[in-house]
């Protein structure tokens, strides 16, 4: 018995040839190409170059076969096939992607065209800025000769005060001429030369009354800058045993309602001009009574500062008696020996306790010898009272600024105790000798609250 195996049919079978048609064919060229596309196309070409010598190489039967097939079959697909399939596949692309690069370096150039026109514009309007500066300042300047054209024709002139009624109007030169030797010496004054001399344009007061003001226009600008430089260095001008007062006579600058009123034309909707004009703030100019200060205390507010002193001008207090002094405090109303003088309203302007210069509101209630121990006293008290030691300083005590010990407020008995000793001053105002501590407590007005909290 015979070994039982394959069974191998005596002819060959054909190989089964892949039936290449018509739509694989159009999928292949429709395919996208790969990153790799021209290695894959030339794999392709030998793949069909190598089925080329395999088909010739088949009997005869199976050439005659396939020859039935051969009008289905399509062109082998050569590399110029491939290279002009790829090329019209691509150029639409291309084209695109040059016209995207155009625009790209378009928008380039576009964008570098609109910085440098921003750059231009930042410095044309820093420009425009430090023009406008520099024009402020030339109106300014301006403003300042202006205003010293007007005064020129009265800038010889000087005004003297405190000269008795009883100096007759013809004697009012010779008058002048021994004041001002008794300033500049007998032989300088000689050559002092006097234009016209007058009294002010007033009724003649009476006599308990202040007299009236004495104008003496003087020929040269010289003799008025030097009789001024010598009073300034005596401090203290004295005729027959009276105090006088000696300041150029100046023509202030006009108001801006001054300047409505004296306008020669016909001004159209004034009453709406003067009600924007009142209603809209001066954000630009200090207030005159905190320029007075800074001046006083030689320091620059800054507008925090300047919020500060405007927020606490109340006096930390509900009574209408402390809130008003502490607004008359800060607006300096109270009237200081100098400015009695000016008015008229005392025959000298020494201060009535150390008899020293007083020309200013900071001498009277903290700089003045004879009131410095009274401060004194009061920083023990507020140390006795509530065990803290303060430092009390002038922007404190006048104009409730934080100082580096206390910040000033309604619930601090310190603020309340401060507040009621300078209270005391104004009470005496015109007398010799400053307050005594003793009688802060009657005039303290303290907080119930803060009382039981202390």
């Amino acid at each position: 018995m015979g070994k039982i195996g394959r069974c191998v049919p005596k002819d060959k079978p054909e190989p089964k040839k892949p039936d290449r048609s018509t739509s694989d064919m159009e999928k292949f060229l429709h395919k996208k190409p790969a990153t790799g596309s021209l290695a894959a196309a030339k794999m392709v070409l030998e793949d069909q170059e190598g089925w080329s010598q395999h088909a010739e190489e088949e009997d005869g039967s199976t050439i005659d076969s396939a020859e039935g097939q051969a009008d289905s079959i399509a062109a082998p697909i050569s590399r110029h096939f491939l290279q002009q399939a790829l090329t019209e596949a691509l150029s639409p692309l291309i084209q695109e992607l040059k016209e995207i690069k155009a625009d790209v370096r378009q928008i380039g150039h576009r964008v570098e065209t609109l910085e440098h026109n921003q750059a231009a514009i930042l410095r044309y309007i820093k420009a425009v800025s430090d023009n406008t500066a520099a024009f402020v300042d030339s109106l300014d300047n301006a403003y300042t000769m202006l205003e010293d054209q007007e005064n020129r024709s009265r800038r010889k002139n000087l005004r003297i005060r405190g000269l008795s009624e009883n100096v007759a109007a013809e004697a009012l030169a010779d008058t002048a001429i021994a004041i001002f030797g008794s300033l500049l010496g007998p032989d300088r004054a000689e050559e002092v030369q006097i234009e016209c001399i007058h009294r002010a344009l007033r009724p003649r007061p009476k006599d308990s009354e202040n007299p009236r003001d004495v104008i003496c226009g003087l020929l040269r600008y010289v003799d008025t800058a030097a009789i001024m430089t010598a009073a300034r260095n005596k401090k203290e001008i004295t005729f027959e045993g009276k105090a006088l007062e000696a300041t150029v006579d100046l023509n202030c600058q006009p108001t801006w309602l001054e300047k409505m009123l004296d306008s020669k034309t016909l001004i159209r909707r004034w009453i709406s001009l003067l009600y924007l004009a009142l209603s809209t703030p001066n954000t630009k100019a200090q207030p005159q009574y905190i320029r007075t200060w800074a001046g006083e205390l030689g320091k620059t507010f800054s507008e925090t500062e300047i919020m500060r002193i405007h927020a606490n001008s109340h006096g930390f207090s509900r009574c209408v008696k402390i809130q008003e002094h502490s607004y008359k405090v800060l607006t300096q109303w109270y009237r200081t020996p100098a400015q009695l003088f000016r008015s008229g309203l005392s025959v000298n302007y020494v201060c009535w306790r150390c008899k020293e210069d007083s020309r200013t509101l900071l001498h009277i209630m903290w700089t003045c010898p004879k009131i410095k121990p009274y401060w004194a006293q009061i920083s023990d008290e507020i140390h006795k009272i509530t065990g803290a030691r303060v430092n009390l300083t002038p922007e404190l005590v006048l104009l409730w600024l934080p100082s580096d010990t206390l910040t000033p407020s309604k619930h601090n008995l310190e603020t309340h105790l401060i507040q009621a000793a300078r209270l005391l001053i104004p009470l005496q105002w015109l007398s010799t000798d400053p307050p005594h501590h003793h009688t802060m407590d009657s005039k303290s007005r303290i907080p119930a609250k803060t009382r039981r909290a202390s």
